[in-house]
């Protein structure tokens, strides 16, 4: 089975319409035969703005959360580093044949430049 790699800040069960925008994207995926892994911001920073009911339970997509805060100086000094310990995990576990970026927030675009490089992976920015 092929694994694509999506990082996105936002996913549910954060209510937004850009998790929702990563969600189906997952689902469709899933539904095509993928296995998508998933990297997300901790519950923690959305606040009050969870739905619960958004959870996903499909088997093909694996959702890990990362500890990352959304704001400028420590998203440059903090999170870059935070989402690169992260990434370098699944990758290694994983074997991902294509990244998904989803486009915010913008601190994290150019670990995209670094997973091709490194691990030369393809990726899509999502913006």
């Amino acid at each position: 089975m092929k694994k694509i790699f999506i990082i996105s800040y936002y996913f549910p069960p954060y209510r937004g319409v850009g998790a929702k925008r990563m969600a189906s994207l997952s689902k469709f995926l899933s539904e095509k035969g993928y296995q998508v892994i998933v990297l997300k911001a901790s519950d923690l920073n959305y606040g009050d703005e969870i739905d619960e009911n958004l959870n996903t339970d499909d088997k093909n997509v694996l959702v890990e959360e990362i500890k990352a805060k959304n704001s400028l100086l420590h998203n440059i000094f903090v999170n870059c580093f935070k989402y690169k310990v992260s990434i370098k995990k699944l990758i290694s576990q994983y074997n991902p044949s294509l990244v998904i970026f989803s486009g915010g927030p913008f601190f994290y675009f150019p670990i995209g430049n670094y997973i091709r490089e490194k691990y030369s992976i393809p990726y899509i920015l999502d913006f």
